[in-house]
């Protein structure tokens, strides 16, 4: 990959995953705030609040770096990256749709198999660093994908 196409995906990474960390910290805490205690399982758990997260983040992670990618090809040079064909719909909203929803239910199995069998419960704090740095790996995933097929979409006259 050239030097300029992996600094723009970077910088896109690095700005989505800001942004998706902010995001599941304010959510979380408008959810969450007058809990002192939180269930991983279970209504209103944390493996349950996986699902929405994951989902939300991921389209987000999708939607908005390949709407602003497309946008800029249209306004100035963007660095064009040597990718193979892809079988990813060239539908923005329906790309970000289909990923959201493989991803969070990816990320919710992920979830429920590694801390579903807890019956504790977790700190707030604790829940609240572990919500933000979920958001901000998923961000970190999912981003430079998008990025990436954008740029792909781009060089293939597709605006």
């Amino acid at each position: 990959m050239q030097s300029s196409t992996a600094h723009y995906i970077l910088r896109e990474t690095i700005i989505s995953v800001i942004i998706n960390t902010a995001l599941s910290c304010i959510f979380f805490f408008l959810q969450f705030h007058s809990l002192t205690s939180i269930c991983w399982t279970g209504h209103g758990g944390l493996v349950r609040d996986s699902l929405p997260q994951t989902f939300a983040i991921s389209l987000m992670s999708v939607l908005v770096p390949t709407l602003i990618t497309r946008r800029r090809a249209i306004r100035e040079t963007l660095p064009m990256p040597a990718i193979p064909r892809r079988i990813t719909p060239s539908n923005v909203f329906l790309r970000a749709v289909g990923a959201a929803a493989m991803i969070a239910f990816c990320g919710f199995a992920a979830t429920y198999v590694v801390c579903g069998h807890e019956t504790s419960g977790i700190s707030f704090r604790s829940a609240l660093a572990f919500k933000c740095a979920y958001g901000a790996a998923i961000a970190l995933i999912v981003t430079p994908l998008a990025v990436g097929m954008a740029l792909h979409d781009v060089a293939l006259g597709k605006k």
